[in-house]
């Protein structure tokens, strides 16, 4: 499995390029993509190509990272962007699963369908032993999807801003 670029059923999972900047900015940008964000939407482009300068250095690092995601049917048209990459969660470095798509591309399984690629990838691809992630509370939404995938939340992770419930995936009790 070539890790830029994979095709699921409905969606294109790809590495993202420079060239993706605007449409990064118009996800991360968008106060609806950001209501449980407590650093808030992303104020500029610029914003936005600083984020996607640290995707494509994890890239080059691990040869794997958050893809930028589109559906077969509309290959050029990015509807969102997520998958794994090494995040400090913690105190220790954690393959950690990111989502975040446009409002119009909200209800539709999408996410459901990327994470379940980044599960397969991360415990048969890369060897991965736990997959994490962390979400506010608030969002229900993402919760239900950490759930569906089995995930179990072992505890609150406070910050500056707020507080994150932490979640896990062994590799030992995933599919």
């Amino acid at each position: 499995m070539d890790n830029s670029k994979i095709i699921t059923k409905r969606l294109i999972l790809r590495k993202p390029s420079r060239t993706d900047r605007q449409a990064l900015f118009e996800i991360h940008g968008d106060p609806n993509t950001n209501r449980f964000n407590p650093s808030g939407p992303h104020k500029s482009v610029e914003e936005s190509e600083t984020m996607l300068r640290k995707w494509l250095e994890h890239w080059q690092k691990y040869d794997f990272g958050y893809w930028v995601i589109t559906t077969r049917t509309e290959p050029h048209k990015i509807i969102g962007c997520g998958g794994l990459m090494y995040k400090q969660i913690a105190h220790a470095r954690r393959a950690n699963l990111y989502f975040r798509f446009r409002t119009s591309a909200w209800g539709k399984g999408y996410a459901t369908e990327m994470a379940k690629m980044s599960r397969q990838l991360g415990f048969k691809k890369l060897g991965l032993q736990q997959i994490a992630a962390l979400v506010r509370p608030g969002n229900k939404p993402s919760i239900r999807l950490l759930e569906r995938l089995r995930m179990i939340q072992r505890g609150i992770i406070k910050d500056k801003k707020g507080s994150f419930y932490f979640y896990v995936l062994d590799q030992n009790t995933s599919e």
